[in-house]
This record gives structure tokens, C-alpha cells and sequence, in this order.
């Protein structure tokens, strides 16, 4: 049984959804949750650990159904891992209550002389997995036991493992630990070994009853999550998982709908692991590039994108822009630096195709200095064979925003229909614009917030963000 959950795999796979002549969610009004910590209460796990560590892309300890007790189990499984081009096959294991300071015990003191409990198994060649088990008073170990794993067994079957001197003698301290393969034999570890778990716990043949493990049938899960920008890949994940913080947050100082990507530089980690990137594809650390991408089969004239730059002392932000056709290769290969001090900016950037793409990657970068800040906003590739939606000349604009008592809307089409709509949905103004290409609208009792207006005419329909604060 081969069960590699791999991230980056799973953001490839969304990547490939993707529009066929722009990148999905363009103007970033789309986020969602994604998971960055996972873990069973009160038992420390080989993922758990590894996350904290920032590998996000091995998952070799979870919860699975189908369960002896309750409706879940733990499963723990051995699998290859490529680091880096450093090879490794890492075993899933589950320790109670934490890893810290050479796997040291839990407070636990009930007279004990059994320690038992339920598992299935399928151990490939001549690996092992185990059951440990140790007693402790004072800091001394004084009982306890392995129980050795091997085989299939695709019923539950339980084991035990006895403890004759906790009749005489009670712990203050017990460890707990389970391990898919041998893990003091790496010769003989084996991609694919697992074991569930379920049901464990502590018994005694004398007149007391030992207190229950927290947990003890792997039931309850702890996950966290943190917002990102949907179908849009960030190192946030891993920088969550080791420092506690993300450099992708959604802004409401836009330029298109609601909302606007906000990348920070929140550590300076110049050439580290962790740079400030966000893209449509993802990074690959074997190659130390980006990788991956979204299907794109247009040949543009121009690629177009609103941004916002605030640096940290001298610094610079960039989009990187990357299309090729799978058969002839690259086919556009630029880089935009950025320097602008806080105000927004249209940037047009000529391509030039030559032939069609096929594929396309869309990154962003905030710059190497610790509070650097990209808000981005509005991707558009115009020109070529898609047309001009939004001819420069003739693009309406709005000010002042915020507005207090009135708000003119300038260089509108002939024909167009104007709304505006607040964060209800309820439409609150309409008007059809005929020929002076001006409006001008009073605001002064509207109540202070966020309203969207659209103007939808003959060559475009477009949406942006009015704020009114008296």
C-alpha cells in the first residue's frame, strides 16, 4: 500500500483547471482554507513533526476510518522521500503526548500490568514495526516492553505487552510509541509498510482500574489552517508551520471587486528556502526553480496587471512571466522589477509572440527586505488574438474614493448601463449613460462602507470598488 500525499502534486492537479487565456482568479477575490497543521490531540506524529520542520509534502500519519473502536483509527506508514536529491525513507510513528527533550514520558500513576490495544498490518519483506512501551519512577525506567509487528493482518487483532513490576511498583511517567518499520535497522525499512492503531490503553489484574489514555482511540483531530488566495501556490504552508506567520494575506485596498493579493516580506531570508513568491505553478526544490503552471493557449499582445509596491529601505519586487509551447519550448521568458513607493500602477508588458503557447506561469515576488509590501491586483493578457476589452483611451475611471458627498464617474461609453450595488447584493443606483460621458453622484446619505459599481457597455463590463466615508 502506497500512500505518498504529496502538496505540490495537489496544487499541480487544481493548477490544471485553469482558464485557457488568463490565470484563474485574476483579481484574487477568491480565497480558501488550506490545512498546515495536522495532527491527532494529544499524541505527537511523524507528519506533526515533519511540518513543523516545513516539509509540507510527506503526510505518513493520519486518521482512517474503518476503525475497532469509535470511527477512527491512526494509520502509520514508511515512505520514500526525495529531498533535495537527498533520498530517504522516512517510517510513520505516533508517540504519546510529545517528542521533546529524547522522547520523554507523560505524567501517568496508576498501578498497571498490561499495556494493550488493536492493529492491522501490512509489512513489506523483512521489516518490523512496533509497539513500545516503558514505565518510569523518579526518572528511572523500570519496566517495559516491545511488541514486535510483522506480515499482513487485515483484521484487527490485538496485542499485548505485559508489565510485571507495575503490580508492585506505580509510575509516575509512562512513554507510548508505535513505528511502521524498524527503526533501529535501517537496512531492512521498506517503502510501504503500515499498521493501524485503535483502541489502546492500560490494564491490571488487581482490584483498581487504571486511568484511560487521552485519546485513546485516535478520535479527535487538531488542523489548522490559514487563507489563501484560491489556485495560487505560496511557501506560506511551510513558513506557518516553522515561524508561525504567512507572507500572503487578501486586502481590501483593490482595484478590481473586493479584494487584492498582499504579499510580505515577513523574514529576510535572502536565497533561503522561503523567499516571498507567490504563482500559479509552484516550487520545485529539486531544481531550486519554479515549476508547473496552467494551460494557455492564446496569443496575446500584452500582459497587463495592477500593482502597489511599498518597499522596506532599498528593495525591489518583480513579476515573472513564463509561457511555452510543451513541443518548441520557451516562448516568453520576462522579468518586471518594480520599485514604486505605495501608489498603484498599471504595467503593460509587450510579449511578442512568435507562435502559440501552450502553458503559462504567472509569479510574484515582494522583494529580500524584511516589510517589503506587493499588493497586487486585475492580471489581464489584452492585444493579439484575445482584442482590447479595455482600450486605454477609453477606460472610465471614478474619484475621489473615498467620497463623502458626491462621486463623479468620467470617460464613459456611449450606451453603457451603470450600477451600483452595496456588500448585500441590493442594487441602490442605476442609470443609463447616453452622451455626456459624465456622471455625477450624490453619496451624501449613503451610509459609510464598501459598494461595487459596474458599467457594463458594448466593448467591455467592469467592476470596481467605491468607499464611502463621511
Amino acid at each position: 500500500m502506497k500512500k505518498i500525499f504529496t502538496f505540490f502534486g495537489v496544487i499541480l492537479v487544481t493548477s490544471a483547471s485553469l482558464s485557457q487565456t488568463n490565470v484563474n482568479d485574476p483579481s484574487f477575490e477568491n480565497w480558501g482554507n488550506i490545512v498546515v497543521k495536522d495532527s491527532i490531540e494529544f499524541w505527537t506524529t511523524s507528519t506533526q513533526e515533519l511540518q513543523n520542520n516545513g516539509i509540507m509534502d510527506v503526510n505518513n500519519s493520519y486518521q482512517v476510518g474503518n476503525a475497532k473502536d469509535g470511527n477512527y483509527a491512526i494509520h502509520l506508514e514508511t515512505v520514500f522521500y526525495d529531498n533535495n536529491g537527498s533520498i530517504d525513507t522516512l517510517f510513520g510513528y505516533a508517540v504519546k503526548e510529545n517528542v521533546s527533550n529524547g522522547f520523554q514520558g507523560f505524567p501517568y500513576n496508576s498501578q498497571v500490568d498490561e499495556f494493550k490495544g488493536w492493529y492491522k498490518s501490512d509489512i513489506q519483506g523483512i521489516d518490523t514495526a512496533f509497539v513500545l512501551v516503558q514505565l518510569s519512577l523518579a526518572g528511572t525506567i523500570f519496566d517495559g516492553g516491545q511488541f514486535p509487528i510483522y506480515g499482513t493482518n487485515s483484521t484487527w487483532t490485538q496485542f499485548s505487552i505485559p508489565l510485571n513490576n507495575g503490580s508492585f511498583i506505580t509510575p509516575d511517567s509512562v512513554f507510548i510509541g508505535f513505528a511502521s518499520s524498524h527503526f533501529q535497522n535501517n537496512t531492512v525499512i521498506a517503502e510501504g509498510s503500515w499498521i493501524e492503531i485503535d483502541s489502546v490503553g492500560f490494564d491490571f489484574s488487581g482490584p483498581s482500574t487504571p486511568a484511560a489514555l487521552p485519546n485513546f482511540s485516535f478520535e479527535s483531530l487538531i488542523q489548522e489552517t490559514i487563507e489563501q488566495p484560491t489556485d495560487w501556490w505560496s511557501f506560506d504552508a511551510s513558513l506557518y508551520s516553522q515561524f508561525g506567520t504567512v507572507s500572503v494575506t487578501k486586502s481590501t485596498d483593490a482595484q478590481d471587486g473586493l479584494a487584492s493579493m498582499r504579499i510580505e516580506t515577513t523574514i529576510d531570508l535572502v536565497n533561503s528556502s522561503i523567499p516571498s513568491i507567490v504563482s500559479n505553478g509552484y516550487f520545485n526544490f529539486s531544481s531550486g526553480w519554479l515549476a508547473g503552471g496552467a494551460p494557455f493557449n492564446a496569443q496575446p499582445d500584452t500582459f497587463s496587471v495592477k500593482y502597489k509596491f511599498t518597499p522596506s529601505g532599498i528593495d525591489t519586487a518583480a513579476v515573472i512571466l513564463e509561457s511555452w509551447n510543451t513541443t518548441t519550448g520557451m516562448l516568453v521568458d520576462t522579468i518586471d522589477i518594480w520599485t514604486n513607493g505605495g501608489t498603484w500602477t498599471t504595467k503593460n508588458i509587450q510579449l511578442g509572440y512568435t507562435e502559440a503557447p501552450d502553458s503559462i506561469r504567472v509569479s510574484f515576488f515582494s522583494g529580500n527586505n524584511a516589510g517589503s509590501v506587493l499588493l497586487v491586483d486585475d492580471i489581464q493578457f489584452i492585444g493579439g488574438d484575445l482584442g482590447f476589452e479595455e482600450p486605454q483611451a477609453t477606460t472610465w475611471n471614478m474619484y475621489p474614493n473615498p467620497a463623502n458627498e458626491n462621486i463623479y464617474v468620467t470617460n464613459i461609453e456611449d450606451n453603457a448601463k451603470v450600477e451600483i450595488y452595496n456588500l448585500n447584493g441590493q442594487l441602490i443606483y442605476s442609470n443609463y449613460q447616453t452622451n455626456n460621458k459624465q456622471l455625477n453622484i450624490n453619496v451624501s446619505d449613503w451610509e459609510n462602507g464598501i459598494y461595487l459599481i459596474k458599467i457594463n457597455s458594448e466593448s467591455s463590463l467592469k467592476t470596481k470598488k467605491i468607499v464611502v466615508k463621511h
